[in-house]
């Protein structure tokens, strides 16, 4: 469940909270927005969600990237994902540890197509959108492959979820994304 809290402030006025529409954006406010998500039955900011969120599923639901990042981004835009979606990202960790595509980049635009296709944007604006997804990941985190982004590959000494902050990181930036989408 998703709360928004809107705190507004006006030049030279004092602050006031009160919950506003998104028409009200364009008339001179400038309001910072506190997404708040119900996690655990409490209030927490939606990066604190996330990273507990990302926390329980490789800890105890033990699945990878591309799964994690589509379900909580799903999540977080109560977006209903069929468990066939899910499987179908079994192995896109980095290409099934493969080291190619990194799974957060997958996941994130298995569900971004996903999500403009349920908002009836045309299958164009979708591709655009997914390019240019995957160019500001590049720029933000400097490569789209799991060979750069983990270095060290896959191998059984390796402590597990070695990916867990990149993964909170990721999703957070796919989040900001698709929000910055719905703004165009």
């Amino acid at each position: 469940m998703i709360s928004k809290s809107i705190i507004a402030y006006k030049p030279g006025k004092r602050k006031s909270e009160r919950k506003v529409s998104l028409r009200e954006l364009n008339y001179g406010w400038v309001y910072v927005i506190i997404q708040t998500i119900i996690f655990g039955g409490k209030g927490v900011l939606m990066n604190e969600y996330i990273t507990n969120r990302v926390h329980d599923l490789y800890w105890m639901e033990d699945i990878n990237c591309a799964r994690t990042a589509l379900v909580c981004l799903s999540e977080l835009f109560e977006i209903t994902i069929e468990p066939q979606t899910i499987w179908s990202a079994v192995g896109l960790h980095g290409a099934g540890g493969y080291r190619a595509q990194c799974g957060l980049v997958e996941g994130s635009l298995m569900f971004i197509g996903i999500y403009l296709h349920g908002l009836g944007k045309a299958e164009d604006e979708i591709v655009a959108a997914c390019y240019n997804f995957a160019s500001a990941f590049e720029k933000v985190f400097g490569s789209l492959r799991c060979l750069e982004l983990r270095p060290s590959g896959f191998s059984e000494s390796d402590p597990p979820h070695l990916c867990e902050n990149l993964t909170c990181n990721g999703i957070e930036f796919a989040y900001q994304y698709i929000l910055g989408i719905m703004k165009q």
